[in-house]
């Protein structure tokens, strides 16, 4: 299987860190794919990066790489109007119990003998063609066939996958995180996804450190009797800071220092969605 990887803040970054943060985001792929038995491949042209596996849940792997914005499965083609519209043709028809109406979207890099909109026409007039029962819905059709083409080359999908978005994980620095309940894994998510390495820290419980788990498989927890610990534990890490589960109302001058709050200014209705982004993978939502 071929997936096609999007990035979005490491592509505003300089030519240099992002060719390290790219160089991060490919190992910790990398290692998660080795962590669940399955091996991967990188191949970049033109500012697209993609992956080739034959792990059959590479999907749900790459769904959990911070630094990806998306990703989706794509066939290659040759940028041949006929195999490119045969090819269509072939997506199009697995896509027909989502519903009757579609939609085709196409962009295009490169010199051709054709624009994106011709592409986009005749594949839509061909899908008609073989299947009279649909109909095109330009805004908002129940699915979609995505054609992206590239040179030589081009590339067929109907979806587009989710990633957790961010920075690459590692690529800020170490952080000790307070976790006690479903905020701190929040707080502790949040940091990760601004690429920090994340070490929970915990008083009582440490079955949340499951839910980060899921996310980084390399993760380390610790265990204090009291909060003030985290400063020995700091030092002994190499931690540049402490990420706290607090909201507005709960920040206190006695927290340990440099202080980072994810969730000051989160409503209830960004905290239920980061919940079920970030607990129900787990069964903990």
């Amino acid at each position: 299987m071929k997936y096609l990887l999007r990035y979005g803040e490491i592509g505003l970054k300089s030519s240099r860190v992002r060719r390290t943060m790219k160089e991060r985001l490919m190992a910790n792929t990398s290692r998660l794919f080795r962590q669940e038995g399955g091996r991967c491949a990188f191949r970049e042209e033109e500012g697209r990066l993609f992956l080739e596996s034959d792990y059959r849940d590479a999907s749900a792997v790459l769904a959990r790489v911070f630094g990806l914005v998306s990703c989706s499965e794509v066939v290659e083609t040759s940028s041949s109007q006929q195999e490119m519209i045969e090819l269509c043709l072939e997506i199009a028809g697995r896509q027909l119990t989502r519903g009757p109406s579609f939609a085709v979207r196409v962009r295009r890099v490169g010199n051709h003998p054709y624009t994106s909109m011709d592409i986009a026409r005749q594949a839509g007039s061909a899908i008609l063609s073989a299947f009279p029962e649909l109909k095109v819905n330009l805004t908002e059709p129940d699915w979609k066939v995505f054609l992206e083409i590239r040179g030589e080359k081009a590339y067929v999908y109907s979806e587009i996958l989710q990633s957790p978005g961010g920075l690459p994980l590692g690529t800020q620095g170490r952080i000790l995180a307070y976790v006690e309940g479903a905020e701190g894994v929040l707080a502790a998510w949040l940091m990760m996804k601004r690429g920090c390495w994340v070490t929970p820290v915990f008083l009582k419980e440490k079955r949340w450190a499951r839910a980060l788990a899921y996310w980084n498989p390399d993760l380390v927890v610790h265990r204090v009797g009291l909060l003030k610990e985290m400063k020995d534990l700091a030092e002994v890490e190499g931690a540049m800071g402490y990420a706290y589960p607090w909201r507005l109302e709960g920040v206190g001058a006695e927290d340990l220092k440099p202080a980072f709050y994810p969730l000051v200014g989160a409503s209830q209705a960004r905290l239920e969605r980061l919940r079920e982004r970030v607990l129900e993978p787990v069964g903990m939502a």
